[in-house]
């Protein structure tokens, strides 16, 4: 039987320009600067424990916990002093761009055959996965930001007020802090077209002819619904403080990962304009939401 020669400065070049890539395109997709100082020194400790394998006296440090708490360590160092948030996305980027630079080098294995004598099977994993992670480096915002990302972030929600039901697309806004100045839960924010045929029609007359401001919330209040009624403080560009007018819902269903999460006595905040440009989208549910659920 053929004996395999691995030879140690080849798997420590290869761990380091894998994890350098894999490092960068992590950093770059989370969207922190850059610190190529510490970059190149978290690549350099990976590549030495990457190459560590290599030694039997060392093989008690490559058991799968301890595998986990390296990695983990190695993104904390590279995104240090990001935030929790940041870190968590982080961590999730790294796992799935690893199993995609391991996915591509091994498909491209099975796709051509290898000849020792003018590649070394290393660098060729080496290349794909590198091409692999470069592509996703320099397109991976884009197609997150315009596909993937809208299509995870949105979701059917359905309100119901007294027996009316209306219904339409979501979507979640980290940026959606507006909270019941009551119960401190989160609001929705709904276009008046979504929710209007689900009022009672002196409210619908109300806000038909005040659009906004306090003529508006005067008219509310002495509609059929004024229990209902909430005075939502917000802040925009160009506008410090403002009020919006929210109506409390007796029940709200979310649908979340084909479950519906229902919320009971959630305030529902009416938006006179509209939401969305192409009408994708129709209501704007609060990141809080979604994750307690």
């Amino acid at each position: 039987m053929k004996n395999t020669v691995v030879y140690a400065d080849l798997t420590f070049l290869v761990n380091f320009f894998m994890d350098l890539v894999l490092l960068w395109v992590t950093i770059r997709l989370v969207g922190i600067s850059l610190r190529y100082l510490r970059l190149l020194a978290v690549s350099l400790v990976a590549a030495l424990y990457g190459t560590g394998c290599l030694f039997p006296s060392l093989q008690l440090l490559y058991c799968l916990p301890l595998k986990l708490i390296i990695s983990l360590l190695l993104v904390w160092m590279a995104l240090h002093p990001a935030p929790w948030t940041q870190l968590r996305k982080g961590l999730v980027y790294f796992y799935l761009l690893s199993f995609a630079a391991a996915g591509a080098a091994q498909a491209l294995s099975y796709m051509i055959t290898v000849n020792p004598s003018w590649i070394h099977a290393s660098w060729l994993w080496l290349g794909a996965g590198m091409f692999c992670l470069l592509l996703i480096g320099y397109r991976g915002n884009q197609f997150l930001v315009r596909r993937l990302v809208p299509g995870l972030l949105r979701y059917t929600v359905l309100i119901k007020f007294d027996d009316q039901i209306c219904s339409a697309q979501a979507f979640m806004d980290t940026g959606n802090g507006l909270c019941d100045p009551l119960t401190h839960r989160p609001v929705i924010v709904a276009e008046y077209g979504i929710i209007r045929g689900c009022l009672p029609r002196d409210l619908q007359e109300a806000l038909d002819e005040h659009s906004n401001g306090a003529d508006m919330i005067d008219a509310v209040t002495y509609s059929a619904w004024a229990s209902r009624l909430r005075l939502i403080p917000f802040r925009s560009v160009g506008q410090r403080h403002g009020m919006m007018v929210g109506l409390r819902a007796d029940e709200v269903v979310v649908r979340i990962n084909e479950q519906d999460v229902i919320y009971r006595d959630l305030v529902i905040g009416i938006y006179h304009d509209r939401l969305s440009s192409d009408e994708s989208y129709r209501m704007l549910i609060p990141s809080a939401l979604v994750i307690e659920s």
